[in-house]
């Protein structure tokens, strides 16, 4: 059910306007548009899907409120070679003990890329990657 639908310029209440008239109002830089909706029917969804271009998982997620949060995807895995690698050039060296042995550098290296190698290998295994 429809509540109301009013657009705001430079923070003031401009109109009430009718669903159809939205997509002409949202392309205006200087204005907002407020839709209230409660309990809405999927065809009012597909209206606001229309005049807003939202994508249809959007709308999904809206018809069937109360999910479980859902856990998005966005390749953050791949990020963690680069951040070892600027963790090694950002590390100061004269505070890490280990670096004075005769193989610690590269001891405390292979660590790390054995720590990256078995992260990869689970990401892969749970199929997020």
């Amino acid at each position: 059910m429809l509540i109301n639908c009013v657009v705001y310029q430079d923070g003031r209440k401009l109109a009430d306007i009718d669903i159809a008239d939205i997509n002409s109002y949202v392309s205006r830089p200087e204005c907002f548009v407020w839709v209230a909706l409660k309990d809405p029917e999927p065809g009012e969804l597909q209206q606001m899907q229309r005049q807003f271009g939202l994508h249809e998982l959007s709308i999904e997620d809206a018809q069937h409120g109360h999910q479980r949060p859902k856990i998005d995807e966005y390749g953050d895995p791949l990020f963690a070679v680069p951040t070892m690698i600027a963790g090694i050039y950002g590390m100061y060296f004269q505070s890490i003990p280990e670096l004075s042995w005769k193989y610690g550098y590269h001891t405390c290296l292979a660590v790390m890329v054995a720590i990256d190698i078995v992260l990869w290998w689970r990401f892969r295994k749970a199929g997020w990657l």
